[in-house]
Protein backbone atom coordinates (compact mmCIF):
# COMPACT_ATOMS: atom_id res chain seq x y z
CA UNK A 1 0.00 0.00 0.00
CA UNK A 2 2.06 2.67 -1.28
CA UNK A 3 -0.22 5.71 0.42
CA UNK A 4 0.95 3.70 3.96
CA UNK A 5 4.78 3.81 3.22
CA UNK A 6 4.82 7.98 2.04
CA UNK A 7 3.00 8.21 5.18
CA UNK A 8 5.57 6.47 7.20
CA UNK A 9 8.46 7.98 5.35
CA UNK A 10 7.97 11.27 4.98
CA UNK A 11 5.49 12.53 8.59
CA UNK A 12 5.91 9.64 10.77
CA UNK A 13 9.79 8.82 10.99
CA UNK A 14 10.82 12.16 10.74
CA UNK A 15 8.64 12.84 13.80
CA UNK A 16 9.46 9.42 15.51
CA UNK A 17 12.89 8.84 14.67
CA UNK A 18 14.41 12.90 14.53
CA UNK A 19 11.96 15.04 16.47
CA UNK A 20 11.24 12.74 19.14
CA UNK A 21 14.73 10.82 19.45
CA UNK A 22 13.56 7.17 19.40
CA UNK A 23 16.43 4.60 18.77
CA UNK A 24 15.68 1.27 18.88
CA UNK A 25 18.34 -1.59 20.17
CA UNK A 26 18.02 -4.87 19.51
CA UNK A 27 16.36 -4.14 15.76
CA UNK A 28 16.83 -7.98 14.78
CA UNK A 29 14.44 -9.20 17.52
CA UNK A 30 11.42 -7.67 15.30
CA UNK A 31 9.69 -9.60 12.89
CA UNK A 32 10.72 -9.37 9.85
CA UNK A 33 7.71 -11.64 8.02
CA UNK A 34 4.64 -12.94 9.54
CA UNK A 35 2.63 -14.35 10.68
CA UNK A 36 3.50 -13.28 14.06
CA UNK A 37 1.80 -11.52 17.25
CA UNK A 38 3.84 -8.24 18.45
CA UNK A 39 2.93 -7.73 21.95
CA UNK A 40 3.60 -3.88 23.26
CA UNK A 41 2.84 -1.69 26.11
CA UNK A 42 0.15 0.84 25.34
CA UNK A 43 0.26 4.32 27.00
CA UNK A 44 -0.78 6.45 23.78
CA UNK A 45 -2.58 6.52 20.65
CA UNK A 46 0.95 7.22 19.64
CA UNK A 47 2.48 4.05 20.64
CA UNK A 48 1.34 2.46 17.30
CA UNK A 49 3.08 4.51 14.89
CA UNK A 50 6.12 4.25 17.35
CA UNK A 51 6.20 0.69 17.05
CA UNK A 52 5.24 0.30 13.24
CA UNK A 53 7.89 3.44 12.79
CA UNK A 54 11.09 1.14 13.79
CA UNK A 55 10.34 -1.51 10.80
CA UNK A 56 11.64 -1.47 7.06
CA UNK A 57 9.36 -0.28 4.58
CA UNK A 58 9.26 -3.66 2.80
CA UNK A 59 8.67 -4.91 6.13
CA UNK A 60 5.83 -2.74 7.38
CA UNK A 61 3.35 -3.34 4.21
CA UNK A 62 2.76 -6.75 6.11
CA UNK A 63 2.42 -4.81 9.80
CA UNK A 64 -1.06 -4.56 10.95
CA UNK A 65 -2.06 -3.04 14.27
CA UNK A 66 -5.24 -4.30 15.71
CA UNK A 67 -7.71 -1.27 17.54
CA UNK A 68 -10.91 -0.75 18.47
CA UNK A 69 -13.39 0.07 16.01
CA UNK A 70 -15.60 2.16 17.70
CA UNK A 71 -13.39 4.49 18.41
CA UNK A 72 -10.85 4.28 15.24
CA UNK A 73 -14.22 3.76 12.44
CA UNK A 74 -16.49 5.94 14.10
CA UNK A 75 -16.14 8.68 11.33
CA UNK A 76 -15.78 8.72 8.23
CA UNK A 77 -12.23 10.58 8.12
CA UNK A 78 -11.06 8.04 11.47
CA UNK A 79 -12.22 5.53 9.13
CA UNK A 80 -10.47 6.15 6.15
CA UNK A 81 -7.22 7.55 8.26
CA UNK A 82 -7.05 3.98 10.56
CA UNK A 83 -7.57 1.64 6.89
CA UNK A 84 -5.69 3.52 4.67
CA UNK A 85 -2.49 4.81 6.44
CA UNK A 86 -2.06 2.37 9.18
CA UNK A 87 -4.15 -0.57 7.82
CA UNK A 88 -5.72 -1.39 11.07
CA UNK A 89 -7.73 -4.61 11.94
CA UNK A 90 -10.74 -3.13 13.70
CA UNK A 91 -11.96 -4.96 16.92
CA UNK A 92 -15.35 -4.71 17.69
CA UNK A 93 -15.72 -4.80 21.59
CA UNK A 94 -19.36 -5.63 21.30
CA UNK A 95 -19.71 -8.27 18.34
CA UNK A 96 -22.97 -9.47 17.63
CA UNK A 97 -23.64 -12.76 15.98
CA UNK A 98 -24.11 -11.48 12.37
CA UNK A 99 -20.72 -9.79 12.86
CA UNK A 100 -19.16 -13.31 13.20
CA UNK A 101 -15.72 -14.18 15.09
CA UNK A 102 -14.60 -11.32 16.86
CA UNK A 103 -11.16 -12.07 16.01
CA UNK A 104 -11.97 -12.76 12.18
CA UNK A 105 -9.71 -9.80 11.11
CA UNK A 106 -7.15 -11.46 13.21
CA UNK A 107 -7.15 -14.71 11.76
CA UNK A 108 -6.97 -13.59 8.21
CA UNK A 109 -4.23 -10.95 9.20
CA UNK A 110 -2.01 -14.28 10.41
CA UNK A 111 -3.22 -16.38 7.48
CA UNK A 112 -1.86 -13.53 5.29
CA UNK A 113 1.55 -14.37 7.13
CA UNK A 114 1.31 -10.56 8.28
CA UNK A 115 2.65 -9.48 11.11
CA UNK A 116 -0.32 -8.25 13.79
CA UNK A 117 0.36 -5.51 16.32
CA UNK A 118 -1.28 -5.49 20.18
CA UNK A 119 -0.67 -2.60 22.21
CA UNK A 120 -1.97 -3.73 25.78
CA UNK A 121 -2.13 -1.66 28.54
Amino acid sequence: MWIKKIFFLFLVRPLVLIIAGVSLKGKENLPIKGSAILVANHNSHLDTLVIMSLFSLKTLEKVRPIGAEDYFCNKPYKKWLSKNLIDLIPLKRRPSKEDGHPFGGIYEALDNEEIVLLLVS
